[in-house]
């Protein structure tokens, strides 16, 4: 099963999330570059992710490259 990590803005704040569907679980943490979010996320991690998501149409989608 494939995995869809996105880089988001929401209320003014960049996060990371994981989509499933139409929404997006936010990754818990502050990573300032993209090599750093890599490092402190395994697959694993991300798949068993689980929490409160947004609607992706309330985001505005980022760029992954930091």
């Amino acid at each position: 099963m494939a995995l869809y990590v996105l880089r988001f803005a929401h209320r003014g704040r960049a996060d990371w999330g994981v989509l499933r569907g139409d929404r997006i679980t936010p990754i818990p943490g502050e990573f300032p570059t993209t090599g750093e979010f890599i490092r402190a996320n395994s697959i694993e991690t991300l798949s068993a992710l689980s929490g409160p998501a947004l609607l992706q149409a309330e985001v505005q989608l980022l760029s992954p490259v930091t």
